[in-house]
C-alpha cells in the first residue's frame, strides 16, 4: 500500500481555516486506500483517534529549544516534516499548506488555499511576503500537482506562476451542517441576540477585523441610509490593532448607537447568528475562498459581497455583489436587501447554491488527484 505523509501544521494552536479544511479532508475519506502519516507540531485531539491516520508529532523545537515559534516553524516545515517523510519511505507528501519540503524530494501534491502575498500584499508582514516570494514558487515548480479552493485562485495562479492548467485541481471547501437552517432551532436565534446584546433588524458581519475586510466601508455605507432604512450593524471579530480606517470610521459615525461590536463569538453561537440577520455584509478585497460567505448562505440569510478575487464565484447569481470602494453601491444593496420581498426567494436560492459546495466532493477530488500521482 502506498504511503503518503501528510503536513499537519496548520492543526497546531488554534485551528484555521487552512487546518480546518484539512480536517475536513481527512474527515470525509480523502486519503482512504493508503498508508497516510499526519505530521503535526503536537498531540492533536481531533484527530488522536482518527480511523486509518497515523498521527506522528515532530517537535520543532528539538533542534531549536530557545528561538521564536516563527523561527521554529520555517525549520519545521522546510526540514524537520520532511526529514520525518523520508525516514518513514514516504511515496507522497500532500503539503495541506502550501509548501513542500526542501528536504522532500520524492512526489508530492499541495494546496495553495490564496495568494494574498502576490494580489495584495500591502496587507501582510513584509517577512511572510518575502518567504512566500521565496518559498513558493520552488514548491509550485517541485510538486506534480497543485490544488486550489477556488477558481479564482486556480487562475491567479497559472498567470502569475506560469502553470498548465491541466496540473490544477479545485477543490472547493464548504461550510458545516451545522450551520444550515434546517439544524438551527427558531428559539436560538433570541438566546443569541439577548446574549450579544443586539436587536432583532440587524445586519452582520463575521470575520478578522483587518484591512483587507475592508469593514469600514460598511459604516460608512450606513451614513448614506435614512433613519428608517438603517439597520443595526453587529461585527464580530476580534479587534485589529493595524485597522485605523475601522477606528476612523466608528469614531466620525453619527450612526454609532446602531453599530455593536461584538468581538470573539462562540462557536456554537455563529449559526444562529447567521440565521438571525437580515443580511451578512462581507465587502473583503480578497478572498482565497470566502467560507463565511457560504456559512451566511446555509443558514439562509442573505448576502451582500464585493466583486472581487472568489467571492462572485461563491455567491453566484444569489446575492448583491458590489464594488468594495463604493459606500454608494454598498449602501443600495443593503437598502434592497431588506426592503424588496424578492429577497425571500434570494434567501432559498442563496441556500439550495450552498448545498452545492460538498466536503464529500473536496475528498474525491483531492484522491483522485492524488491517484493519478502516485
Amino acid at each position: 500500500m502506498p504511503r503518503i505523509g501528510i503536513a499537519g501544521d496548520a492543526l497546531s494552536g488554534n485551528t484555521s481555516g487552512v487546518g480546518n479544511y484539512l480536517l475536513e479532508l481527512l474527515r470525509h475519506g480523502a486519503f482512504d486506500g493508503y498508508s497516510a502519516t499526519l505530521y503535526t507540531k503536537e498531540r492533536h485531539q481531533q484527530i488522536a483517534h482518527m480511523d486509518g491516520i497515523d498521527v506522528k508529532p515532530v517537535d520543532p523545537h528539538s533542534v531549536f529549544n530557545a528561538v521564536p515559534d516563527p523561527i521554529s516553524h520555517v525549520w519545521w516545515e522546510n526540514v524537520a516534516a520532511g526529514r520525518a517523510a523520508v525516514s518513514d519511505d514516504v511515496d507522497l507528501y500532500f503539503g495541506s499548506n502550501y509548501l513542500v519540503p526542501l528536504t522532500f524530494r520524492e512526489k508530492s501534491v499541495i494546496v495553495v488555499h490564496d495568494l494574498i502575498h502576490e494580489m495584495c500584499p500591502e496587507y501582510l508582514p513584509r517577512s511572510y511576503v518575502y518567504y512566500m516570494k521565496a518559498l513558493l514558487p520552488r514548491s509550485i515548480a517541485r510538486a506534480d500537482r497543485v490544488i486550489t479552493v477556488s477558481e479564482s485562485t486556480k487562475t491567479d495562479l497559472v498567470d502569475i506562476y506560469d502553470v498548465e492548467s491541466d496540473a490544477v485541481s479545485v477543490a472547493y471547501g464548504s461550510a458545516s451542517d451545522r450551520f444550515s437552517i434546517d439544524n438551527i432551532a427558531d428559539t436560538e436565534g433570541a438566546i443569541v441576540r439577548e446574549k450579544y446584546g443586539i436587536d432583532g433588524n440587524f445586519i452582520l458581519y463575521v470575520g478578522n477585523l483587518e484591512p483587507r475586510k475592508n469593514v469600514h466601508t460598511v459604516i460608512d455605507a450606513l451614513e448614506r441610509l435614512s433613519p428608517e432604512q438603517r439597520p443595526e450593524l453587529a461585527i464580530a471579530g476580534q479587534k485589529f490593532q493595524g485597522y485605523p480606517e475601522l477606528s476612523r470610521s466608528y469614531e466620525m459615525s453619527s450612526c454609532q448607537d446602531d453599530i455593536t461590536f461584538l468581538g470573539y463569538v462562540d462557536d456554537e453561537d455563529l449559526p444562529s447568528l447567521y440565521a438571525s440577520a437580515r443580511a451578512f455584509v462581507f465587502p473583503s478585497f480578497y478572498e482565497g475562498f470566502g467560507l463565511p460567505l457560504l456559512e451566511a448562505m446555509k443558514a439562509g440569510t442573505p448576502v451582500v459581497t464585493s466583486d472581487r478575487s472568489s467571492l462572485p464565484e461563491v455567491v453566484g447569481d444569489t446575492g448583491k455583489i458590489v464594488e468594495p470602494t463604493s459606500t454608494e453601491e454598498l449602501a443600495i444593496a443593503i437598502r434592497d436587501l431588506l426592503s424588496k420581498p424578492s429577497n425571500a426567494t434570494l434567501a432559498r436560492q442563496a441556500t439550495d447554491r450552498a448545498a452545492k459546495f460538498s466536503w464529500d466532493d473536496a475528498a474525491a477530488t483531492v484522491s483522485r488527484t492524488v491517484d493519478e500521482v502516485i
